[in-house]
Protein backbone atom coordinates (compact mmCIF):
# COMPACT_ATOMS: atom_id res chain seq x y z
CA UNK A 1 0.00 0.00 0.00
CA UNK A 2 1.48 3.16 -1.07
CA UNK A 3 2.80 5.45 1.72
CA UNK A 4 0.17 8.76 2.85
CA UNK A 5 1.47 11.92 2.51
CA UNK A 6 3.66 13.85 5.24
CA UNK A 7 3.89 17.18 6.66
CA UNK A 8 6.59 17.41 4.61
CA UNK A 9 5.06 17.78 1.12
CA UNK A 10 2.32 19.89 2.36
CA UNK A 11 5.18 22.65 3.55
CA UNK A 12 6.84 22.28 0.55
CA UNK A 13 3.39 22.81 -1.34
CA UNK A 14 2.90 26.62 0.53
CA UNK A 15 6.33 26.96 0.07
CA UNK A 16 7.54 29.37 -3.01
CA UNK A 17 9.46 28.01 -5.76
CA UNK A 18 12.36 26.80 -4.76
CA UNK A 19 15.90 26.74 -6.69
CA UNK A 20 17.72 23.80 -9.13
CA UNK A 21 19.10 21.51 -6.45
CA UNK A 22 22.37 19.83 -7.48
CA UNK A 23 20.54 17.29 -9.02
CA UNK A 24 18.84 19.39 -11.49
CA UNK A 25 15.13 19.45 -9.53
CA UNK A 26 13.54 22.42 -8.29
CA UNK A 27 12.05 20.30 -6.11
CA UNK A 28 13.53 18.13 -3.18
CA UNK A 29 11.24 15.29 -3.20
CA UNK A 30 12.68 11.91 -4.14
CA UNK A 31 12.07 12.14 -8.08
CA UNK A 32 12.01 14.26 -10.92
CA UNK A 33 11.23 14.25 -14.36
CA UNK A 34 11.55 16.86 -16.98
CA UNK A 35 9.08 16.39 -19.70
CA UNK A 36 8.49 19.13 -22.28
CA UNK A 37 9.62 21.97 -20.29
CA UNK A 38 7.91 20.51 -17.54
CA UNK A 39 9.30 18.97 -14.27
CA UNK A 40 7.10 16.33 -12.64
CA UNK A 41 7.78 15.02 -9.27
CA UNK A 42 5.97 11.97 -8.07
CA UNK A 43 4.92 12.68 -4.32
CA UNK A 44 2.67 9.38 -3.74
CA UNK A 45 5.36 6.20 -3.45
CA UNK A 46 5.69 4.44 -6.77
CA UNK A 47 3.79 1.71 -6.37
CA UNK A 48 3.61 -0.21 -9.73
CA UNK A 49 -0.17 -1.32 -9.35
CA UNK A 50 -3.41 1.13 -10.18
CA UNK A 51 -4.78 0.85 -7.19
CA UNK A 52 -3.89 3.85 -5.61
CA UNK A 53 -3.59 7.29 -7.20
CA UNK A 54 -0.79 8.49 -8.69
CA UNK A 55 -0.02 11.82 -6.45
CA UNK A 56 2.39 14.43 -8.95
CA UNK A 57 3.43 18.20 -8.66
CA UNK A 58 4.25 20.01 -11.96
CA UNK A 59 6.52 22.99 -12.24
CA UNK A 60 5.53 24.74 -15.14
CA UNK A 61 7.19 27.72 -16.93
CA UNK A 62 5.51 30.34 -18.66
CA UNK A 63 3.86 29.15 -21.94
CA UNK A 64 4.91 25.39 -21.21
CA UNK A 65 1.81 22.99 -21.89
CA UNK A 66 2.05 18.91 -22.88
CA UNK A 67 -0.11 18.35 -26.21
CA UNK A 68 -4.32 17.77 -25.93
CA UNK A 69 -4.45 14.09 -24.60
CA UNK A 70 -6.87 11.90 -22.38
CA UNK A 71 -6.91 9.44 -20.30
CA UNK A 72 -9.12 6.44 -21.38
CA UNK A 73 -9.33 4.67 -18.53
CA UNK A 74 -8.49 7.35 -15.68
CA UNK A 75 -9.42 10.94 -13.91
CA UNK A 76 -7.21 13.28 -13.52
CA UNK A 77 -7.66 16.52 -10.80
CA UNK A 78 -5.82 19.86 -10.59
CA UNK A 79 -4.96 21.57 -7.93
CA UNK A 80 -2.95 25.13 -8.90
CA UNK A 81 -0.23 25.98 -6.25
CA UNK A 82 0.85 28.36 -7.44
CA UNK A 83 0.12 30.61 -10.51
CA UNK A 84 -2.40 30.61 -13.51
CA UNK A 85 -3.26 28.59 -15.42
CA UNK A 86 -5.68 27.44 -18.82
CA UNK A 87 -7.11 24.47 -19.27
CA UNK A 88 -8.50 23.06 -22.37
CA UNK A 89 -11.17 21.02 -21.40
CA UNK A 90 -13.10 19.36 -24.50
CA UNK A 91 -14.02 22.91 -26.63
CA UNK A 92 -13.49 24.72 -23.45
CA UNK A 93 -11.45 27.20 -22.06
CA UNK A 94 -11.73 27.55 -18.53
CA UNK A 95 -8.99 29.82 -16.34
CA UNK A 96 -7.65 28.49 -12.90
CA UNK A 97 -5.83 30.18 -10.56
CA UNK A 98 -3.82 29.70 -7.52
CA UNK A 99 -6.28 28.09 -4.76
CA UNK A 100 -8.75 26.59 -7.26
CA UNK A 101 -9.20 23.08 -8.15
CA UNK A 102 -10.27 21.20 -11.47
CA UNK A 103 -11.49 17.08 -12.05
CA UNK A 104 -11.06 15.97 -15.34
CA UNK A 105 -13.47 12.76 -16.21
CA UNK A 106 -12.33 9.81 -17.98
CA UNK A 107 -12.62 10.43 -21.58
CA UNK A 108 -12.64 14.23 -21.98
CA UNK A 109 -9.54 15.43 -24.24
CA UNK A 110 -7.66 18.06 -22.01
CA UNK A 111 -4.27 19.89 -21.77
CA UNK A 112 -3.19 23.17 -19.32
CA UNK A 113 -0.95 25.79 -20.01
CA UNK A 114 0.80 28.06 -17.43
CA UNK A 115 -0.64 32.01 -18.36
CA UNK A 116 1.19 33.62 -15.72
CA UNK A 117 4.60 35.46 -16.38
CA UNK A 118 6.36 33.43 -13.54
CA UNK A 119 6.53 29.51 -13.02
CA UNK A 120 3.61 28.05 -12.06
CA UNK A 121 3.12 24.98 -10.11
CA UNK A 122 0.16 22.42 -10.37
CA UNK A 123 -0.44 19.31 -7.56
CA UNK A 124 -2.17 17.02 -9.85
CA UNK A 125 -3.78 13.39 -8.89
CA UNK A 126 -4.64 10.38 -11.30
CA UNK A 127 -7.06 7.96 -10.01
CA UNK A 128 -6.22 4.99 -10.89
CA UNK A 129 -2.77 5.19 -10.71
CA UNK A 130 0.42 3.71 -11.76
CA UNK A 131 1.86 6.17 -14.64
CA UNK A 132 5.16 6.70 -13.49
CA UNK A 133 6.31 4.39 -16.19
CA UNK A 134 4.92 6.37 -18.89
CA UNK A 135 6.64 9.24 -17.46
CA UNK A 136 10.05 7.88 -16.92
CA UNK A 137 10.11 6.07 -20.50
CA UNK A 138 9.32 9.57 -21.79
CA UNK A 139 12.24 11.41 -20.06
CA UNK A 140 14.55 8.65 -21.10
CA UNK A 141 13.14 8.69 -24.51
CA UNK A 142 13.84 12.66 -25.03
CA UNK A 143 17.46 12.29 -23.47
CA UNK A 144 19.71 12.18 -26.89
CA UNK A 145 17.38 14.19 -28.93
CA UNK A 146 13.68 15.14 -29.71
CA UNK A 147 11.14 12.62 -29.06
CA UNK A 148 9.19 12.12 -32.33
CA UNK A 149 5.35 12.24 -31.89
CA UNK A 150 5.16 8.82 -33.23
CA UNK A 151 7.03 7.84 -30.28
CA UNK A 152 4.76 9.44 -28.11
CA UNK A 153 2.25 8.31 -29.44
CA UNK A 154 3.34 4.45 -29.00
CA UNK A 155 4.37 5.50 -25.43
CA UNK A 156 1.29 7.03 -24.42
CA UNK A 157 -1.11 4.07 -26.01
CA UNK A 158 0.98 1.69 -24.01
CA UNK A 159 0.00 3.16 -20.64
CA UNK A 160 -3.42 4.46 -21.96
CA UNK A 161 -3.13 7.70 -23.03
CA UNK A 162 -4.61 9.18 -26.46
CA UNK A 163 -2.40 12.05 -27.46
CA UNK A 164 -4.43 13.83 -29.43
CA UNK A 165 -2.35 16.68 -31.03
CA UNK A 166 1.21 16.65 -32.62
CA UNK A 167 1.85 20.13 -32.13
CA UNK A 168 0.85 22.33 -28.94
CA UNK A 169 -0.66 25.06 -29.32
CA UNK A 170 -0.71 27.26 -26.43
CA UNK A 171 -0.51 30.53 -27.85
CA UNK A 172 -4.61 31.46 -27.32
CA UNK A 173 -3.98 33.61 -24.67
CA UNK A 174 -1.89 36.36 -23.30
CA UNK A 175 0.37 36.07 -20.62
CA UNK A 176 -1.01 37.84 -17.07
Amino acid sequence: MAAPLRGFHFALLMSPIPQLTESGCLSTTRRCLWVAGIQISQLSEPHGTSRDPDILEHFVPPRACPPFYLFEERTEAFYVVQGRFRFRCGANDILVAAGQFLQVPRGLPHLYENVAKDWGRLLNIITPGGLEPFFVELEAASRSSPVSFDRILQLGSRHGISILTSRIDCRTHPVT
